[in-house]
């Protein structure tokens, strides 16, 4: 009698078991429906008013620029594709939300670098939410052949940090500050996979101690949940752009300056995202930052 109950309760528990194996396969099933059908109905809608913008709104901006004289025509198009950026973010709402915190900390009054971490390949899209209308970009050489995209990328004077030497990077830096043109970087080198900061690379800091520009700090979060690294359907999200104070090269001694302005500028992102205990955050002392911290410099981005 035992075995028998027994074979019976093996049985009921096999059911359950099954039920609930098909209930999850049910939920994700309907939870990619789900997105497929926001996915097909949001890019033809962002195609369109994209192509409206940039029959309707380009030309006569870039022409209202240049006949005004109010700069050059990189400068022209560098703020039309903030203005072009920030009408995507306008459409994507409410299915990506984009807030800004921190805005006081930004230095209205003179050029600087902004170093933002990289989670997401639309990222520099979201930068475009930053209170800033003119802005070089320090980027790879991949996203200059995106069809359209990489044009303007050119026509703004972009900086492909793959195929130009970083002496030229720091004479094109100086010459634009100048200007009043500050400078967007992703000093972590590539998109995080995880979701978790990496190292910084030392480009940027070099960039900022040999023009005497101030590095300021942002950080995002939520990015990586609108399009999670190896995927390509948009989810959606709630997004912090969270700007810190400037650091400035004269806070620091002339020794191992730029060292020391990337160790504080991965200090503050690190710690805003909860992350000071390293790449597990399981309370260990971890090479994440201590590593960083004593990297050699180099020039690389």
């Amino acid at each position: 009698m035992g075995t028998v109950f027994a074979d019976r309760r093996k049985t009921l528990n096999d059911t359950q078991d099954g039920t609930s194996r098909s209930g999850r396969s049910r939920g994700v099933l309907s939870e990619s429906l789900l997105l497929l059908s926001i996915n097909a109905v949001y890019f033809p809608y962002i195609a369109f008013f994209s192509l409206l913008f940039l029959v309707f709104v380009v030309p006569w901006f870039l022409l209202i620029f240049a006949g005004t004289g109010r700069g050059r025509l990189d400068d022209a198009v560098r703020v039309q594709n903030v203005l072009f950026g920030r009408f995507l973010l306008l459409l994507s709402r409410p299915l990506v939300r984009v807030d800004l915190s921190g805005a006081e900390h930004f230095p209205r009054e003179t050029p600087c670098i902004l170093a933002l971490n990289h989670r997401c390949f639309a990222d520099i899209i979201l930068s475009t939410r930053l209170p800033i209308r003119n802005a070089n970009v320090v980027i790879r050489s991949w996203p200059f052949r995106i069809p359209v995209f990489g044009s303007f990328m050119r026509g703004a004077g972009y900086f492909d940090i793959e195929s130009r030497p970083f002496d030229e990077l720091v004479e094109t830096v100086r010459e634009q500050a100048a200007r009043g043109v500050s400078l967007v970087v992703f000093p972590e080198g590539h998109r995080s996979r995880d979701g978790r900061l990496q190292a910084f690379r030392s480009g940027a800091f070099l960039v900022a101690e040999l023009c005497d520009l101030p590095i300021v700090p942002v950080c995002l979060t939520g990015s990586e949940r609108m399009i999670p690294y190896g995927h390509f359907l948009l989810r959606p999200a709630r997004i912090e752009v969270r700007i810190f104070e400037p650091i400035h090269p004269s806070r620091f001694p002339e020794e191992k300056r730029a060292l020391k302005m990337r160790r504080e500028a991965e200090r503050v992102v690190r710690r805003y995202l909860g992350e000071e205990n390293g790449a597990n955050g399981d309370g260990r002392e971890e090479s994440a930052l201590g590593e960083t911290a004593e990297a050699p410099l180099s020039e690389e981005f």
